[in-house]
C-alpha cells in the first residue's frame, strides 16, 4: 500500500512544488503489519465454537442427515483455525500501523481537495483513498488534506475498506450482526433448513438489506427451491428439519 506524505518528508530529489502552489506529494511504501485487535480474536474463536458445537449436534442424527451438516461445520472450523493461526503469526511479528492512520473507502474521499497528479509508475491505475490523520475521526464530513491520503490498487482498497467497516462498527452493529447469525442457527435446528434458508434470506435482505420486498421475495423463493431440489431431488442428501409435527417436508 502506498501512503502520500509531503515533499518535506521525502528525499529531496523526490518532488518539487506543484504549479497550483501546493507541495508536491512523493510516494513512499508503508510496509507496517498492524497487530489484530481484539475484535479479531473474539470473532474467530466464536465462530470456531459455533462450527465445533453444530459438528456434536449433527452427531445425534441419521448418518444422512448428519452428513451435510458436518461437512460445512468441518470446513468453517478448518478455515477458523487457520484465521486464528494467521492472527497468532500476525502477532508474533506485526508492527503496529502509523499512529491514527486508517484506511476508509473512496466514495469516502468525494470531499477531497483536489491533488498533485502523481506521475511515478506506482501511481497509475491506482485510485485515492480517504484516510484519516491523528485526532481525526473518519466521518464523511472530515477534514481531510492531501498529506492524510493514501493511494491503492482495487484489490488494496477493497481489503482495506473491509477492515475499516469491521475496525469502525459500534457495539450496536456488532450486536445486530450476532443477532442475526443467531436467530439463523436457531431458526435451522428448530424450523429445519427448507424453511429457514427461504424465510431468512427473505427477512435479512428487507430488514438488514433495505432491498425491495419483491426483489427479497423472488430471492428467498429461488433459494428455497435450489435448496430443495439439489438436496432432495438430485443429491438426495436430507437436510435438518423441524422436530415439530407438520413443519417437515
Amino acid at each position: 500500500m502506498t501512503r502520500m506524505t509531503k515533499k518535506s518528508d521525502a528525499p529531496a530529489a523526490a518532488g518539487a512544488t506543484a504549479p497550483t502552489g501546493r507541495t508536491a506529494m512523493a510516494p513512499t511504501t508503508d510496509t507496517t503489519v498492524r497487530r489484530p485487535r481484539a475484535g479479531d480474536w473474539v470473532f474467530a474463536v466464536v465462530v470456531l465454537a459455533v462450527f465445533v458445537a453444530g459438528f456434536f449436534l449433527s452427531q445425534d442424527w441419521p448418518f444422512r442427515a448428519a452428513l451435510f451438516p458436518m461437512m460445512v461445520t468441518v470446513a468453517g472450523a478448518v478455515l477458523s483455525l487457520f484465521k486464528i493461526i494467521g492472527l497468532a503469526l500476525q502477532a508474533v511479528r506485526g508492527r503496529r500501523s502509523v499512529g491514527g492512520v486508517a484506511v476508509v473507502p473512496s466514495q469516502w474521499a468525494a470531499e477531497l481537495p483536489a491533488q498533485p497528479v502523481d506521475s511515478s509508475p506506482e501511481g497509475a491505475n491506482v485510485r485515492t483513498a480517504a484516510v484519516a490523520a491523528e485526532g481525526k475521526r473518519a466521518e464523511g464530513t472530515a477534514q481531510v488534506t492531501p498529506d492524510d491520503v493514501q493511494i491503492v490498487d482495487d484489490e488494496q482498497e477493497e481489503d482495506a475498506s473491509m477492515e475499516y467497516v469491521f475496525a469502525s462498527a459500534g457495539g450496536r452493529s456488532w450486536a445486530e450482526a450476532m443477532a442475526w447469525v443467531t436467530a439463523f442457527f436457531v431458526s435451522f435446528f428448530v424450523l429445519g433448513a427448507y424453511i429457514t434458508v427461504p424465510v431468512y434470506a427473505f427477512a435479512y435482505l428487507l430488514v438488514a438489506g433495505k432491498a425491495k420486498w419483491w426483489a427479497a421475495l423472488i430471492y428467498a423463493v429461488v433459494t428455497g427451491l435450489i435448496i430443495f431440489v439439489v438436496f432432495r431431488e438430485v443429491v438426495f442428501i436430507p437436510l435438518p428439519e423441524s422436530p415439530f409435527p407438520g413443519l417437515g417436508f
